[in-house]
């Protein structure tokens, strides 16, 4: 979008302190500007980021709504007390100089520094430039306080927790036939265990016991510091000890994927079958993840994750609380680019995957920074060695992988078996349900499955 601005004074100064941090010639940590437009103020922070081995300056932008939201928040996290926010407040928005703050406040110079002092020991910073670059930009102040949007709970499925060796506890719900056939779900980036509460009646119907596991961060499941594709396998080996599997099979949704490789690679005797649902599979490496999504947002965020991933996590943070607060926003953005059978899915499943999305981030964002990591990162083995059974199940209007990708996989993957199919999206999952678990019934003990009629 386009930030106009009133002050032509105001502009050359944006644009001298843009040159400054993008050729490396400021000595500051960053430069604040406070702009009035027809409709509202806006609040800039520009400031430099180290990108593939270059320089370039970043500007963060927040409307006085947001950082009227990011001010309460600062003052749960840190307890602030009212004279000490109220300082806060009036040098990221109305003036940066402590001598014209104390005038605006109406205290001394005297009463404002020490106020400040408390605000730099409490928000563990150290000059005004690095408290303003907090509460305009930090993660840590927009993400906390996410309020996120109400939605009537979903009772499908039966929720518990399994106790890991290390003290962590991995959360799942339970679906279907409880004396069925035992098969795993792994759920999307943005989704969590919920994501498939829709096939609670189906599996049923065909013997099967779905169990949706959240992974480390997501959900109820705790967080895992030194996570990777091969310690995931670790935690899902206990989890099947516990509940005394010896043998299932995996559905694994969108990002789930590279996890139910994993599996098969790692438990390959445990592992009867593996169903790939609009999946990328695959690593991506520089040259595919041009390719990687027809969503610009995504494509661009892949390749982020490969030249600056601390530029995506914070990209990732502050768009994460915006979709929280408002999940239809998200929607609202990929609407261009889904086909009509998704955006059929969306309004038939829209309350399932809010609260799916809602239930997967009560702990806020920073494994959907880890799993992006993950995702382009060594995965500790080769996918072309797996020889588990699966199916690949992609639709060829789908606007987050391209089919292609799909194909490709289909030909590294030699025990696989490719299903594209024709105008189907992203959201192919719900429609195709009960096809998918047709084709994964053909694959597993039967005798363990209840008949179908």
């Amino acid at each position: 979008n386009r930030l106009e601005c009133n002050s032509k004074r105001q502009h050359l100064q944006l644009i001298h302190s843009i040159r400054q941090f993008a050729l490396e010639e400021s000595q500051s940590q960053g430069d604040a500007f406070v702009f009035e437009t027809s409709k509202k103020q806006i609040s800039l922070w520009v400031t430099s980021s180290q990108v593939a081995d270059q320089q370039w300056a970043t500007i963060y932008m927040s409307s006085s709504q947001q950082q009227e939201y990011a001010m309460q928040t600062l003052q749960g996290i840190y307890h602030l007390s009212h004279a000490e926010l109220k300082l806060v407040h009036v040098l990221t928005h109305e003036c940066h100089n402590l001598n014209d703050a104390a005038s605006s406040l109406g205290v001394s110079v005297h009463t404002a520094r020490t106020q400040l002092k408390h605000v730099f020991k409490k928000t563990r910073t150290s000059s005004q430039v690095e408290l303003v670059k907090k509460v305009l930009s930090s993660p840590e102040v927009v993400e906390d306080g996410v309020k996120y949007q109400d939605l009537k709970t979903i009772e499908q499925g039966s929720s518990s927790k399994v106790r890991l060796y290390d003290g962590r506890y991995l959360a799942y719900r339970e679906y279907g036939d409880k004396q069925g056939y035992p098969v795993l779900y792994f759920h999307s980036t943005t989704g969590g265990e919920l994501e498939c509460a829709h096939g609670d009646a189906l599996c049923q119907q065909y013997g099967i016991r779905l169990l949706a596991i959240s992974r480390p961060g997501y959900g109820e499941s705790d967080q895992s510091l030194k996570r990777t594709a091969i310690s995931w396998t670790q935690d899902v080996q206990q989890f099947l000890e516990h509940l005394n599997i010896k043998q299932c099979a995996i559905i694994a949704y969108s990002s789930g994927g590279p996890y139910g490789l994993a599996c098969c690679h790692q438990m390959p005797d445990r592992i009867s079958h593996l169903s790939l649902v609009s999946s990328p599979g695959l690593r991506p490496n520089k040259a595919t993840t041009e390719h990687f999504s027809r969503i610009p947002f995504y494509r661009v965020l892949m390749q982020m994750v490969l030249i600056s991933p601390q530029l995506m996590l914070q990209m990732v943070r502050l768009s994460h609380r915006l979709y929280a607060m408002d999940v239809e926003k998200f929607w609202r953005t990929i609407d261009p680019y889904l086909c009509p059978k998704d955006k059929e899915q969306i309004q038939e499943h829209g309350q399932q995957l809010k609260a799916a999305f809602v239930q997967g981030s009560l702990q806020g964002s920073k494994k959907v920074a880890q799993e992006l990591e993950l995702f382009v990162m060594d995965w500790g083995f080769e996918a072309q060695d797996i020889r588990t059974p699966m199916t690949i199940w992609h639709g060829e209007e789908d606007p987050f992988t391209p089919c292609e990708i799909a194909e490709q996989m289909s030909q590294v993957l030699e025990t696989s078996k490719l299903m594209l199919l024709k105008q189907e999206g992203f959201y192919l999952l719900f429609k195709h349900w009960e096809t998918i678990l047709k084709d994964l019934t053909s694959y597993v003990d039967v005798k363990s499955c209840r008949k179908v009629e």
